[in-house]
Parts: C-alpha cells; sequence; structure tokens
C-alpha cells in the first residue's frame, strides 16, 4: 500500500474524521477509497448515460444510411457550397 499525505484544512480534517466515523469507515483513509470509488462509478455511470443517449438520438434521427451514401452527400454538399459562395 502507498502512503499519501494531503494537507487538509483544520474544519476539513475534522469532518473527514467525523464522516468516516459516522458511516462506520474504519479510517479517514478507507472512507476517502469510497468516495473515490463512488466518483469512479458515478463518472462510469454518466458516460454510459451518455452514450445510451448518443444511440437514441441517432436511432430516432431518421433511417440508417451506408457509409458511401454519406460521404457521397457530403461531397456534394461541400460543392455546392463552394458553387455558391463564387
Amino acid at each position: 500500500m502507498e502512503s499519501l499525505t494531503v494537507e487538509l484544512a483544520p474544519d476539513v480534517a475534522a469532518r473527514l474524521r467525523q464522516a468516516a466515523a459516522a458511516n462506520d469507515y474504519p479510517s479517514s483513509a478507507a472512507f476517502v477509497e469510497g468516495l473515490i470509488e463512488d466518483w469512479e462509478m458515478t463518472s462510469d455511470m454518466t458516460r454510459l448515460a451518455w452514450l445510451r443517449n448518443a444511440i437514441r438520438e441517432g436511432e430516432e434521427s431518421g433511417p440508417d444510411i451506408s457509409l458511401e451514401e454519406l460521404d457521397a452527400h457530403l461531397i456534394r454538399t461541400i460543392e455546392d457550397a463552394a458553387r455558391s459562395s463564387t
């Protein structure tokens, strides 16, 4: 196990010790480990929710098109924009 020293304001250190004791953690370090695990899980869940939303938006955006169709559409759009700007 690696040792890490963190400087906290006295009131923050007291709140950390109180929170660890109130939640039956054996130490402040164990409490911080739990906070980090919760943060990682929340972060993972946020990314998963974003991905699910992106998939749903894609499904609701209309019919699927092939990459070749998309390329052709983009080329036409760029060519049209170039013609209209001259």
